[in-house]
């Protein structure tokens, strides 16, 4: 819930009139508004991120300054029509300490004109011990302290799609994939209607549609300690699939596209109003540097190989399952609009032109990340193996396994390869120049096993599934395939 405070921003501001400023403002009796003398004290970001060790300082500076640039021009608009002057600060914070029945370090927003202050006290989102953002003591997305209405109500889906899109990341990807892939015009019907619907509601935090697909997310994440970036990455898109919901309609674009329709109503009016407002909207964020797509940079990473650690995947790694969502969910809101801008503006309008272009441009910078990632996986896991061969002990009549690699493996146990699932024998005996080629045989089998376990060891941890390599083999395959599909977009009517 939200609690709205008036102050005085300096000694010549007029007095406060609380009945004016919520008349002003449209807000309804229930909602709390009360005017305080000055405000509570208060931290700021630099003050926040000092109350923590100072290996996590940076990470959280940039994860609370990156909020505040992504929501403080949102609020901002939100908010304006308290004031009757402008608004020329916003400011995210929290309190230093308990003040009003509100604990410490429940998260804040000041914002001030003039003649007016108005603090935004958000009972139900607090700091933890870990620098994250809680919802009544549990894990949340900042999204909750944006003001923007929630998603509408997500549309039925009447195929066994919904079942699928249920149970895995990968099943919401192959729904982006198949927009993306898709060649016909425009993408009316099941793909497109349902998609928005479906991300929506698997954005939206009181649904439980895909609780599934967030706790392997989370779980993934949690292994190399960067959930906050995924907190923003989920608030970054949540805020757009929400700005969505305001501006675009599927029925809008149906009336469009009906060359019967009578453009004289209303309606068509309305309709063609909302269309171009979203088809503005994604052109001028294409064409600039929007929020939309640090969810997609929080999910980069070097795309070397982690030598340090040979056993476990980089910090780009971990993250790769999610960029493949974030990146296939720009490009498709990126084709899509292009497709709208064709049926209002005309093939060859700039607009239309320029939206193909820069999908274009941005469908080769995440196809080469793709592909660098993909290779990185794979040398890794090549460098690895290399480590291990096998070795003849003609003096003790037996053939062992052996490893260069003095890794981590190493020190988990007496059996090193039991973490990646092996439970085979490490030594084969043999009685005899007779059964030297057989043993000889079983050592290299098991090193071809200990190979595989490896393999799906490194990928399950990527994405956590039963078919974890072909799984993300396949989603790198489509991605490639579609990004030759999208840098083709300006050539396509």
């Amino acid at each position: 819930m939200r609690h709205f405070f008036l102050f005085a921003p300096n000694s010549n501001a007029p007095a406060i009139n609380v009945a004016a400023v919520v008349q002003r403002a449209g807000l309804t009796p229930d909602i709390p508004v009360s005017a305080i003398q000055a405000l509570p004290p208060l931290q700021e970001l630099a003050q926040i991120a000092t109350n923590f060790p100072a290996a996590q300082q940076d990470t959280l500076l940039r994860y609370w300054q990156t909020q505040t640039s992504q929501f403080a021009p949102a609020v901002t608009e939100q908010f304006s029509k308290f004031f009757q002057d402008t608004v020329n600060s916003t400011t995210f914070s929290a309190l230093q300490g308990a003040w009003n029945n509100f604990p410490a370090l429940t998260v804040c927003c000041t914002l001030q004109s003039d003649t007016q202050g108005l603090l935004i006290v958000f009972d139900h989102l607090s700091i933890d011990s870990d620098g994250q953002i809680k919802t009544a003591g549990r894990p949340a997305s900042v999204a909750g302290m944006q003001p923007i209405p929630q998603p509408a109500t997500a549309v039925a889906i009447t195929d066994d799609t919904a079942d699928n899109l249920q149970t895995s990341t990968f099943s919401i990807l192959n729904y982006i994939g198949a927009g993306l892939a898709a060649t016909g015009f425009p993408i009316i019907g099941t793909i497109f209607q349902a998609l928005f619907s479906i991300i929506a509601s698997w954005l939206n935090p009181s649904s439980n549609i895909v609780s599934e697909i967030l706790t392997q997310i989370q779980q993934m994440l949690e292994k190399n300690n960067i959930t906050i970036e995924t907190d923003f990455a989920n608030a970054a898109v949540d805020t757009y699939v929400n700005w969505e919901n305001m501006y675009f309609q599927q029925a809008d674009f149906t009336l469009l596209s009906d060359p019967n329709a009578d453009k004289t109503t209303q309606a068509y009016a309305d309709a063609m109003s909302r269309a171009t407002n979203f088809i503005t909207q994604v052109h001028d964020d294409f064409m600039g540097t929007p929020r939309l797509f640090d969810a997609v940079n929080l999910m980069m990473g070097d795309t070397g190989v982690n030598t340090a650690d040979l056993d476990t995947p980089t910090e780009a790694m971990f993250k790769f399952e999610a960029f493949l969502f974030f990146s296939g969910f720009v490009l498709f809101f990126g084709k899509q609009g292009w497709l709208y801008s064709q049926q209002i503006n005309g093939t060859n309008s700039q607009t239309t032109r320029d939206l193909a272009n820069a999908v274009g441009k941005y469908s080769t910078l995440y196809t080469n990340y793709v592909q660098q990632m993909s290779a990185s996986i794979q040398q890794q896991i090549s460098q690895r193996l290399g480590n291990i061969y096998t070795e003849n002990n003609t003096g003790g009549a037996f053939w062992s396994i052996n490893d260069n690699y003095n890794g981590p493996h190493e020190k988990s146990s007496t059996e090193p390869y039991k973490m990646f699932g092996y439970n085979g024998a490490y030594t084969f005996n043999y009685c005899g120049s007779s059964e030297e080629k057989k043993a000889e045989d079983s050592a290299n089998k098991s090193v071809t096993e200990i190979g595989n376990d490896f393999t799906n060891y490194i990928y399950n941890q990527i994405n956590p599934s039963a078919t974890a390599q072909a799984d993300l083999t396949q989603k790198i395959q489509d991605f490639i395939s579609n990004d030759a599909k999208l840098q083709n977009l300006a050539t396509m009517s």
